[in-house]
């Protein structure tokens, strides 16, 4: 996904790998990972998100999510997938490291259900380490 800005507000775009299969493995290979460009990522249809700050989760806390009954849309091996995405950002404070807390889940609109991801609440990520560095200029 990549984050942009539109007049004042800040969207959250998700994305696939056009060919996962070629980049199996790059997250390994810096020089390797290097080489993605954005020709090798398409944007899923329906997955940009209104970032929007969460003052309730902390001093510098943002969430992103679908409305109800909105989904994005991509395809794996010629079946349509459907996720309703769903994010909260809290920034590094007292001593807590920064926290990521995803909420995504897949829905099979045949059964009209939720059927993985996040199905008991959002995945707690904690930054464990920096890599910033790493990245190029």
């Amino acid at each position: 996904g990549c984050l942009q800005t539109k007049g004042e507000q800040l969207l959250a775009t998700y994305s696939a790998l056009k060919e996962p299969l070629a980049w199996q493995g790059a997250a390994l290979n810096l020089e390797r990972l290097g080489q993605l460009t954005m020709d090798d990522v398409v944007t899923l249809q329906g997955s940009q998100l209104l970032v929007e700050p969460a003052p309730t989760l902390g001093p510098v806390a943002f969430s992103a999510r679908h409305h109800p009954g909105e989904r994005c849309e991509f395809t794996i091996g010629g079946q349509v997938r459907q996720v309703e995405l769903k994010f909260d950002e809290i920034a590094a404070t007292g001593g807590n490291p920064d926290q990521f807390w995803m909420g995504d889940r897949g829905y099979d609109p045949v059964a009209e259900k939720y059927t993985w991801g996040a199905l008991n609440g959002p995945f707690h990520l904690q930054k464990e380490q920096d890599f910033s560095a790493e990245l190029p200029a």
